[in-house]
C-alpha cells in the first residue's frame, strides 16, 4: 500500500553515494479520509520531525519505520538472516544495525506515501502489535543499551532507552489523567 514519489530511488543512491548503508526516505500518508487516518498521518509527521529529522540534527541515526527504507545489500542480507520475528522485524533490524555502529540517515524529501489506517479497531489492533514489539526488544536490550552506551554507542543506547517511553496517546492520556487528579 506504499507508493514511492518518482525521485525517490534517485535520492536514496545519492545518499548511498555519501557512504551511507542504511537510509530512511519520509514516509507521509496517502490518505487523510477519516479521522483515524488524519490522527495517524499527525503521528507520523510528528516521529519524521522528532525521530528522525530531529535524531540527525543531533548527530543521531534517524530511526526506522518499516517502510521506505533502504539497505546496501549485503548488510541487510546478512542482518536479515540473523532475525527471525514474525511482528517488530523493522525493531529488530534496527537494533541489530545500531548494536553494530552503524549510521541511519533521513532523506526529507524522499518521499514515500503510506496508506494510513481508516477503522478504530485496525488501529487499535496496531498500535497494540506495536507496543508488544516495543516491550519485547526493550527486555530484550535493555542491559546490553547501558553497557554499550559507556562504550561510546550511543545511537544504540538512545534506540533501546527510547523504548522506555510509553507511545504518545498513552503519554497525553496519562498528562490529561494526571492533570485531572
Amino acid at each position: 500500500d506504499n507508493i514511492m514519489a518518482a525521485d525517490f530511488i534517485t535520492k536514496v543512491n545519492a545518499t548511498f553515494d555519501l557512504g551511507y548503508r542504511v537510509v530512511q526516505g519520509h514516509r507521509t500518508a496517502k490518505n487523510t479520509n477519516s479521522p483515524t487516518a488524519i490522527l495517524d498521518a499527525i503521528s507520523e509527521e510528528i516521529n519524521n520531525h522528532i525521530l528522525r529529522k530531529g535524531h540527525r540534527a543531533l548527530g543521531l541515526s534517524s530511526a526506522l519505520i518499516g517502510s521506505g527504507m533502504a539497505f546496501e545489500y549485503q548488510l541487510f542480507k546478512n542482518v536479515m538472516e540473523q532475525i527471525n520475528a514474525i511482528g517488530g522485524f523493522d525493531k529488530e533490524l534496527e537494533m541489530r544495525l545500531l548494536k553494530q555502529g552503524i549510521e541511519f540517515d533521513y532523506i526529507d524529501d524522499a518521499i514515500v506515501y503510506d496508506e494510513k489506517v481508516q477503522n478504530e479497531e485496525v488501529f487499535e489492533k496496531q498500535r497494540t502489535r506495536w507496543i508488544a514489539a516495543q516491550f519485547k526488544y526493550l527486555r530484550q536490550n535493555f542491559v546490553s543499551g547501558i553497557v554499550y552506551l559507556f562504550k561510546g554507542n550511543v545511537d544504540y543506547a538512545n534506540k533501546v532507552f527510547q523504548a522506555l517511553l510509553p507511545p504518545r496517546i498513552i503519554l497525553l492520556g496519562m498528562l490529561m489523567f494526571f492533570s485531572f487528579i
